[in-house]
Parts: structure tokens; C-alpha cells; sequence
């Protein structure tokens, strides 16, 4: 008979396991960063474009043919009473999935030519077999991190994330170094791909024990009871993302679509809210059970403007020095789309906390859903005449007032679900305050970057470098005892429930 977890265990595991999961988070981030890095660089502007379609076109079947399946692991192995329910639901689940998404790969080759015309793109036709496969191994490599965290494996998830991005980095120097061609980067990549893949499945297999080939009715239709109504909003979410990608696309050159599928990439700087987010959540919900609504808003706030502080900071200096940032990231050649990467970069402002918290906290999770379907459906509507305005750069300002008036509709939904004022729902204050500090610093340091010469001894990059870090000695000396006052509050915060 297993030994039960004693509370104190328990609470220490979800502690150790939220720092685990953020620090993998972080790494798996910088990594893909340092993949579209070298991939810009070394592939052309045509190839980078096709890789980027192909990579935009399974995302979005994938949200649509998975059923959200993903999303029911945590809660049927949580459910499960013994080994063998765990064995009958990853047999199911992997059943199910595998045949899921050999359909998605069906679908994607069929559509080839509705791809080909669309772009306007006979390249995509070379690579059919990776629209085939790829939403298979993004199923199964998505799989197998839930099975990680379900078992209190994080750090085998830090190492395994690890390796599969040095791996694929690895492939992108050798692809280069032998002087081979995209094509042969693309089988390689799809093979890599694949046996990542099957590596999952026996590591999962090893972990939960005998897997077999496995229909069960009445279970999956449980399973989809639970996920369908979770992938509805991560379809939203997903078309959210990919839409301005498809109407650029459409209308312009592959070259162009792989600046613009750079430029329009948000950098991982919202990863500090989340991690906020996830330590604060849990005593949020203990706030809200206990009927003590003003502590978990005041909680909401002093966690979002803690997050605030740093993400503005890396935004704003984003924002300011973009040329320099998209040199150093993607190369020159991608600077045509220094606006619409100035655009992005002003989104994690948006994203300084989790604005649905408080909404998931007291059970509302529909309003959350119904919010993102509103904001799609202005994306949608904003989304051609602020083409024809503002041009290559206007589907990204659409995709920022359509997340803008999200933020307004969650925090409306908010107030009203707690009964709390808007004006004292959200921290108005605090928030205008940084921003008004860090932008006039930034408007500071962008005119002293027009007068002074450190760039006829450095390189432009350099020169900017020198003047974020002065900028950021000054932002954080000014602002350091708020920060530690913010600090002290959510420290006693956090105590007071423990």
C-alpha cells in the first residue's frame, strides 16, 4: 500500500515543481529563440517564409484535430484510482490521438494545393510529408511534458526540453556546415521530429506502465466531454495568433511573410508574469474560498504590478533600441519589419498578469472563453481597414486593440463577479505611473542616441546596449524601495495563508 502525502510534502512539491516548470519554460523559450535566430540567418527569405507557412498551417489544424486532448491528462491520471485505470486511459488516450492526428496529417496533404494557391507558394509542395507527420510528433512531444509534471519529473522535463533544443540546433549547424539544402533540412528536421517522438512514447510507457493499441467508447467520450469545451478556447486563441500571418500571406510575397512571421514573434518577457501568476494563484483561490475577496485583489494587484515593473522595462527598451534588437536577432534583412516588431513588443504589456485569474478563481471560467470569442471577432473586423490604412503594419495593431479590449472585458467581468469597483479592481494608478516614467526615460535615451558617437567606436548594437543598461540603472535605483515594498506585501500575503 502507497504511503499518502502528508500535506507539508505536498505543498513543498507544488513549490519545487512551479520553479522547475518556469526555469524549463524559460530555457525551451531562449531556445526557440536561438533556433529562429540562426534559421533566419542562415536560410533564405523564401525558404524561411515556407518553413514558417507550413509551421502556421499545422498549428492551426492541430488546434482543431486535437480535440484538446492534451488538456484532459492532468485530470483523468489525477482521477485514476490504480495502475490499471492509468494503463486503460494513456492506451486510450494515445489510441485516440495517434488516429486523431493521422486524419490532421490526411487533411494538410489534401489542402497542399488550397496551401499552394493560397500563398502563392510552389516551394510547400516539396514538403508534403512533413505536413503528414509534424502534428503527430507535436501531439505526442506535448504529451509526454504533462506525463513529466503528473509524475513529479521536472527535472527530467528541464533535461528533456534541453536536448531537444540542442539537438535541433545542432541539426541547423551541420545542415549549414556541410553546405546541404533546405530540402535536406526539412527531411532531417522531419526525422528528428519523429524519433524525439517515438523516444516520448517509450520514456511515457515507462513511466505508466503497459500500453497497448486501446478503443474504449464510454471513456473517450468522457475525455471529450472534459477537453472539447477547453480546445474551443485554445482554437480561439490559436486563430487569434495565426490570422494576421494568413492575411499577410495573402497578400504579399513569401519573403515578406517571413519578415513579417519574425517581427511579429513575441519575445518571451511576459514568462515573469506567469511565474507570478503561478505562485499567487493558489492563494488567490484560498482568498476567494474563504469569501475574502479584497485580499485576493489586492493580491491580483500587487502581483501584477511587481510583473508590470520588470515587463515594461524590457518592452519599452524593445521598443526603443528595435532596430538594434532585430539586427542582433534575425539579422538586417529583417528590418522591413521594424514596425510591426515595435508593435509586439509593446503587447506584454497586456499580458502583465493572468487577467482571467480572479474570473477562474470563482468558477467564470465561460466569461473567459466568450471574452477571447469577442476579441477574435474584432481582430476579424479591424483587421482590413487597418490594412488599408496602415499597411504592412496594420494587421499587428489590429491583433493589439483587439487584446487591449480584452483586458477591459475581463476586468469589467471581474469587477462585477467580485462586486468590486473597476476603479479599485485593477491597479490604474501604479501602472500609468511606471509607464510614464519608463517611456520618458525611453524617449530620453533615444534622443541622446542621436547626439552622441559611441557608435563610431562600438557598433550600433553596442551603443545600445551601453544605453539600456545606464537607462535600467537609473529605472530600478528610482524604483527600488516600491519594489521592495511590493515585495514585503506579497511575502506577508503568501505567509498569512501558509
Amino acid at each position: 500500500m502507497e504511503r499518502p502525502i502528508k500535506m507539508e510534502e505536498k505543498k513543498q512539491s507544488i513549490a519545487r515543481d512551479g520553479v522547475g516548470l518556469t526555469i524549463s519554460q524559460f530555457i525551451t523559450m531562449l531556445l526557440q529563440i536561438i533556433t529562429s535566430m540562426l534559421l533566419s540567418r542562415f536560410r533564405s527569405l523564401e525558404e524561411f517564409g515556407t518553413f514558417s507557412q507550413i509551421i502556421s498551417a499545422i498549428n492551426l489544424t492541430y488546434a482543431f484535430f486535437s480535440l484538446g486532448l492534451p488538456n484532459s491528462v492532468n485530470f483523468f491520471m489525477g482521477k485514476a484510482k490504480n495502475l490499471g485505470e492509468k494503463e486503460k486511459y494513456v492506451s486510450v488516450y494515445f489510441s485516440f490521438s495517434t488516429i486523431l492526428m493521422i486524419i490532421n496529417g490526411l487533411f494538410l496533404v489534401f489542402c497542399a494545393p488550397i496551401l499552394v494557391n493560397y500563398y502563392k507558394n510552389t516551394l510547400i509542395n516539396s514538403f508534403i510529408y512533413s505536413l503528414a507527420v509534424l502534428p503527430w510528433t507535436i501531439m505526442v512531444i506535448q504529451s509526454i511534458e504533462l506525463f513529466f509534471v503528473i509524475y513529479g519529473k521536472t527535472p527530467k522535463l528541464m533535461f528533456f526540453r534541453l536536448a531537444n533544443g540542442i539537438l535541433l540546433l545542432s541539426l541547423i549547424v551541420i545542415v549549414q556546415l556541410m553546405n546541404w539544402n533546405f530540402k535536406i533540412y526539412m527531411i532531417l528536421y522531419s526525422l528528428l521530429e519523429i524519433g524525439i517522438s517515438i523516444t516520448s512514447f517509450f520514456i511515457v510507457r515507462r513511466m505508466v506502465g503497459k500500453i497497448n493499441f486501446r478503443f474504449d467508447s464510454h471513456l473517450i467520450k468522457r475525455i471529450l466531454t472534459y477537453s472539447i469545451p477547453i480546445s474551443l478556447s485554445s482554437f480561439v486563441g490559436t486563430i487569434s495568433v495565426e490570422m494576421n500571418k494568413l492575411f499577410i500571406g495573402r497578400f504579399y510575397s513569401v519573403e515578406d511573410y517571413a519578415i513579417y512571421s519574425n517581427a511579429a514573434k513575441e519575445l518571451p518577457i511576459a514568462i515573469i508574469a506567469s511565474a507570478l501568476s503561478l505562485v499567487s494563484m493558489p492563494v488567490i483561490i484560498s482568498y476567494v474560498m474563504k469569501k475574502d475577496n479584497e485580499k485576493a485583489i489586492n493580491l491580483w494587484k500587487n502581483s501584477t504590478i511587481m510583473a508590470f515593473i520588470f515587463i515594461c522595462i524590457i518592452s519599452m527598451g524593445i521598443f526603443t533600441f528595435s532596430r538594434e534588437v532585430i539586427s542582433i536577432l534575425y539579422s538586417s534583412k529583417y528590418l522591413p519589419g521594424v514596425r510591426v516588431f515595435q508593435v509586439y513588443s509593446l503587447i506584454p504589456l497586456l499580458r502583465c498578469t493572468y487577467f482571467g485569474m480572479i474570473l477562474s478563481s470563482v468558477g467564470k471560467t465561460k466569461l473567459i472563453f466568450i471574452n477571447a470569442l469577442v476579441s477574435l471577432l474584432i481582430n476579424v473586423i479591424l483587421i482590413y481597414p487597418l490594412f488599408r490604412l496602415l499597411g504592412f503594419y496594420g494587421p499587428a495593431v489590429s491583433t493589439f486593440i483587439s487584446l487591449f479590449v480584452l483586458v477591459l472585458f475581463q476586468l469589467l467581468a471581474t469587477s462585477k463577479a467580485v462586486k468590486i469597483r473597476l476603479s479599485k479592481i485593477f491597479p490604474w494608478i501604479p501602472i500609468f505611473l511606471i509607464s510614464i516614467f519608463c517611456a520618458s526615460l525611453g524617449l530620453f535615451f533615444s534622443w541622446i542616441k542621436t547626439i552622441i558617437t559611441l557608435d563610431l567606436i562600438f557598433s550600433e548594437e553596442i551603443e545600445s546596449i551601453i544605453l539600456g543598461i545606464i537607462w535600467c540603472i537609473i529605472y530600478f535605483t528610482a524604483l527600488f524601495p516600491y519594489i521592495r515594498k511590493i515585495w514585503k506585501s506579497l511575502s506577508v500575503s503568501s505567509e498569512s495563508v501558509n
